[in-house]
């Protein structure tokens, strides 16, 4: 079972007119470009640039959020400490980082890692 961080794991990424998160604003607060969100989703650049809270986008945007939110938690909010994490090889992952397996499609993969954190579990 997923466990959620409290509250909204970025507020920094929420659009303040829909409530929605934005792709933008989650890839300026990651500080990575909009081609690499893009690719977290699974859709073409130019449909994120298009309607970054389009409601299709949601569900992914939100997965990504739960990693994301999940490592802010477990570092106590310390955003250059999860960047390093998503960014450095990782013993568990093959020495594959983190968010290059989120950008190719095993976000899957990193959510689970993530869970595991979370809840104690051993990785």
């Amino acid at each position: 079972m997923r466990r959620e961080p409290d509250g909204h794991p970025i507020p920094e990424a929420l659009d303040p007119e829909t409530g929605r998160i934005d792709a933008l604003r989650l890839a300026a607060y990651l500080k990575l470009s909009v081609r690499d969100v893009a690719a977290m989703l699974e859709r073409p650049e130019r449909t994120v640039l298009a309607n970054p809270t389009a409601p299709e986008l949601q569900e992914r945007l939100a997965q990504v959020g739960f990693v994301v939110g999940g490592l802010l938690h477990a570092t106590g909010r310390d955003l250059p400490a999860t960047l390093i994490w998503l960014t450095a090889p990782h013993p568990d992952l093959d020495y594959e980082s983190p968010l290059r397996l989120m950008r190719s499609g095993e976000l899957h993969v990193i959510i689970d890692l993530v869970d595991d954190i979370l809840s104690g579990a051993p990785t």
